[in-house]
């Protein structure tokens, strides 16, 4: 291993005074990464892997290996530089190996400890920059990702959390989402030990809330057990489900956000309205109703004027026209009032929810005594990966429909 190496002796100096520090929960715990050896004066260039691990007091401890058998092993000397509320600057020292674990020397490693908002980082590079011999400069540099704390616990569990995603069963889409999973996933003790609870949200809006587990949170999967429900929480995703023929399934999955279609499409599948008395005005039922987004929501067109009424002079009647009553079904769409069933739909990015309303029209009795009978038919929904999924539901008549939105 061509590796340049420099005394300990003397090479704190360079750096500034030490600082008596205590480190942030933040900073401590295990690192691992991919790492690089090379030289600026050849071809020279060895890949190998870094292990480290920081105490809380800012000692550095692990090893790098090389792919070509070397290696360096933290020898327990330190001093912590500079301590901040998201940047950590330690100076360790390093013994190296060759590919026959012959010692080659030692020296000093440049290590940046970084908190950003996607999570924690080090910057690792050992110090040949007072080398005299320029042209044999070997830096080893490399950036590691922390992947636990001081207690094992991986990082993704050291802060409480929320993770969103959808519950299904075995059906036909869109049939097959049942409704909105919500996993809430509590902060690890010291000992790798988390709180675990769940709220399932159907599409008739009615919650049921799990339980919350303790659960060993130590290792690369994570398992909670609801009832005979078992999830696997792996870093930011889950999946999982009941262990029996037709029961749930849940996974994440992305929910909410805004729309980001130039437009949106409604249809509800009311295929089946033999609930109700009468005859059902089909044709003025929600069926590929166009929205506009604007910020992410969800605009519809105004309501058209639907009445049963005497019909001006010569017009020309509908195919519901009554001699005997002297009415006719009068549907006005003058002025931009084309949505036929009134539906309204007003969506939450931030939710992920939708809820809103339509109009169902039914010409009920004959003859002088037909009128026309409003129903007004409840929405409520949820958009997950980017599509809604949504009942309606009435309740006298009881009626329920699958709406979707895309």
């Amino acid at each position: 291993m061509k590796k340049v190496l420099m005394s300990l002796t003397g090479a704190v100096g360079m750096f500034g005074a030490s600082v008596a520090a205590t480190l942030p929960e933040w900073a401590v715990g295990s690192f691992k990464g991919q790492v690089l050896n090379w030289c600026n004066d050849s071809s020279f260039r060895v890949y190998g892997s870094a292990s480290l691990n920081v105490a809380n007091n800012g000692k550095v401890s692990g090893n790098i290996d090389f792919n070509d058998g070397a290696s360096g092993k933290s020898s327990g000397k330190f001093e912590v530089l500079t301590v901040s509320d998201d940047e950590i600057w330690i100076t360790a020292g390093f013994k190296w190996y060759d590919e026959r674990g012959k010692s080659e020397g030692s020296s000093w490693g440049n290590i940046t400890i970084l908190r950003t908002s996607s999570g924690v980082s080090m910057e690792f590079e050992d110090n040949d920059d007072v080398e005299e011999d320029w042209d044999d400069k070997c830096p080893v540099a490399g950036t590691l990702t922390k992947t636990g704390s001081g207690s094992n616990t991986p990082v993704v569990w050291q802060k409480a959390r929320t993770l969103m995603g959808v519950a299904t069963r075995a059906l036909p889409p869109p049939y097959n989402v049942q409704g909105l999973f919500e996993l809430k996933c509590g902060k690890a003790n010291k000992q790798g030990i988390a709180k675990v609870s769940a709220t399932f949200m159907g599409l008739d809006g009615k919650k049921t809330s799990y339980k919350a587990q303790n659960i060993d949170v130590t290792g690369k999967t994570a398992t909670v057990n609801f009832n005979g429900m078992v999830i696997a929480i792996d870093d930011e995703s889950f999946k999982g489900g009941e262990g029996l023929a037709g029961g749930l399934s849940v996974q994440s999955a992305k929910v909410g956000d805004n729309w980001t279609g130039r437009g949106a499409t409604v249809t509800v599948d009311a295929d089946n309205v033999s609930m109700f008395a009468g005859t059902v005005l089909t044709a003025l039922l929600p069926s590929n109703e166009q929205a506009e987004v604007s910020g992410g929501k969800w605009s519809f067109a105004k309501a058209a004027s639907v009445k049963w009424a005497q019909p001006k002079k010569d017009a020309e009647v509908s195919e519901y026209y009554s001699e005997a009553a002297g009415k006719d079904l009068v549907v006005d769409t003058s002025k931009g009032k084309t949505n036929l069933s009134g539906l309204k739909l007003t969506y939450t990015p931030k939710k992920g929810t939708f809820k809103g309303s339509f109009k169902v029209y039914a010409l009920e009795g004959s003859g002088k005594k037909t009128k026309l009978k409003k129903y007004t038919v409840n929405v409520i929904g949820f958009v997950v990966d980017g599509v809604g999924y949504g009942e309606a539901t009435l309740k006298k008549p009881a009626a329920s429909w699958t709406v979707t939105v895309e």
